[in-house]
């Protein structure tokens, strides 16, 4: 009998994260991702941190796709889920997340919500929950065929996104020069700076542009401010 690896539920995240990168990434980093994910089950002594730092690789590659992907068929495979969602889950169910629709409020957006733990019970939710993966799924494989004969604006939202990945990055250095010449709030902004760095992650939130701007005027001022 196989040990279990002392990481197996982090590994398994990674494992689900691959499987549902965009479908149109290009094979040759969703091979590097498969390959960083061998690497790491194998090896029994690997630290947490060396697949934590694995995920913001993978992630930082899969950025400008998936926006890209997501700019140019985001709001027609959000109207896709939603009708497959509703369909998934008992009508009690549906009669609670249609109410949330109507006011405009997305399915992504009410489970993250108070509102889903208030109204629902654990296994209304795990209905919802379900079917969410379930209509990801389906979406998932008939997608790449989508991006077909919108190659050329597909490319060109491919580079839009990897510039304003460019200006993050751009951004958080200005915010650690910030933290380098201000000793007395170091641990604040550099505290903010990981938080944004782990947001390139594959299975965390994106760090936002308009974020990592409001976080320099912040800090800029404060500063400012004791001086």
């Amino acid at each position: 009998m196989s040990e279990i690896h002392p990481h197996a539920s982090y590994l398994k995240e990674f494992e689900i994260a691959i499987e549902r990168l965009v479908p149109t990434l290009p094979a040759e980093i969703r091979s590097e991702a498969e390959e960083l994910h061998r690497k790491l089950t194998e090896e029994s002594t690997v630290a947490e941190g060396q697949i934590f730092d694995a995920l913001v690789t993978v992630g930082k590659k899969e950025f400008p796709y998936r926006r890209a992907y997501d700019e140019m068929l985001g709001e027609q495979h959000e109207k896709e889920l939603e009708r497959q969602v509703l369909e998934h889950v008992e009508p009690n169910v549906k009669k609670v997340v249609e109410k949330y629709l109507k006011d405009g409020i997305s399915v992504d957006e009410f489970v993250k919500s108070d509102m889903f733990e208030e109204e629902l019970t654990p296994e209304e939710r795990y209905q919802v929950t379900d079917g969410i993966f379930v209509a990801q799924d389906n979406i998932r494989k008939g997608a790449a065929d989508e991006v077909q004969g919108q190659e050329v604006r597909y490319a060109e939202l491919v580079e839009k996104w990897k510039g304003i990945q460019n200006e993050i990055h751009e951004l958080l250095d200005g915010l650690r020069e910030i933290a380098a010449e201000n000793p007395k709030f170091e641990e604040g902004i550099m505290n903010k700076v990981h938080l944004f760095e782990e947001g390139w992650s594959v299975v965390e939130r994106d760090p936002e542009i308009e974020s990592v701007k409001s976080e320099i005027k912040y800090w800029a001022e404060t500063v400012e401010e004791s001086e």
